[in-house]
């Protein structure tokens, strides 16, 4: 096994820190995995156990303002930075490993920008997986709460208004419990302007969810409280991929590659990918 790690620039100059970690042979596929909102890439140690030694490679960046990454804690001014820095890791990535399927893999609010991505850029991926993505505004957010966002968007977007429920993130309570303790994890809650703007990117999604052509992987744990299920239902219905796969699973948290039966959400992921890698 061979783990890299470095920065590069994002669209705007600011710094992100990436991971990289490789099979000692070309692997057979690279998995480019966009993190969920406050965490960082360093948390999804238990998708590169289970990978790494199956021949693929694993690539992953902290989003700015979360990780090591430089910004504003849990925060930027546009959604569009998160899909522009993607697309400039995606360049990183491919110009080291020529001629290697690469796959697009999104966690929660990472679904929402991965999916925001496929949205307008069908190159470069051979197919996208997401995971408890982020495509509806929780149930639980009071309508005042939403309407304060907006206000505050315009003239204080960097007021707190909602914070997520760590118990919500795993039903493993060493997971719960790892994540509240974890310094990389930003615990403060959702800023007025990134609120604003990741319901606008959902909002999107929903209407141009048919520009998706890619091959896709929607995966769900039917007992997630801070990303509605439904919200994947609906990006299955309407993606205009001919090529779409939806796998919910029963009594499983948000996290559902740090739930206890993970194992079966790793093999029905490497089923997929094998077949969309023999296909090409």
């Amino acid at each position: 096994m061979q783990h890299s790690d470095g920065r590069f620039k994002g669209h705007d100059g600011l710094d992100l820190y990436y991971q990289f970690w490789m099979p000692e042979e070309k692997p057979k596929a690279i998995l480019l995995v966009v993190h969920g909102f406050g965490e960082h890439g360093g948390r999804y140690g238990n998708l590169v156990d289970y990978f790494l030694p199956r021949g693929y490679g694993i690539c992953t960046y902290d989003l700015r303002g979360h990780g090591k990454s430089e910004g504003i804690r849990g925060y930027t001014d546009r959604f569009s930075d998160f899909v522009n820095d993607l697309d400039i890791f995606r360049e990183l990535v491919q110009s080291r490993h020529q001629n290697v399927p690469l796959f697009l893999i999104g966690h929660s609010t990472g679904g929402t920008i991965a999916a925001a991505y496929s949205v307008s850029h069908q190159n470069g991926f051979r197919g996208l997986v997401l995971s408890g993505a982020l495509l509806s505004p929780p149930a639980d957010v009071p309508a005042v709460t939403i309407f304060a966002a907006r206000l505050l968007s315009r003239f204080a977007p960097r007021t707190g208004l909602y914070k997520l429920d760590a118990d919500a993130v795993s039903s493993d309570k060493g997971v719960v419990d790892a994540y509240v303790h974890d310094p990389l994890v930003y615990q403060g809650k959702v800023r007025a302007r990134m609120g604003v703007e990741l319901m606008d990117a959902m909002a999107m999604i929903r209407r141009r969810v048919s520009e998706i052509r890619l091959p896709v992987l929607i995966m769900h744990g039917d007992a997630d409280r801070l990303s509605d299920p439904e919200g994947s239902q609906t990006v299955y219905n309407g993606a205009g991929s001919a090529d779409k796969t939806l796998k919910l699973y029963t009594g499983f948290y948000h996290e559902i590659f740090n739930e206890p039966g993970r194992q079966q959400v790793f093999a029905d992921m490497d089923e997929w990918l094998v077949a969309h890698i023999k296909g090409l």
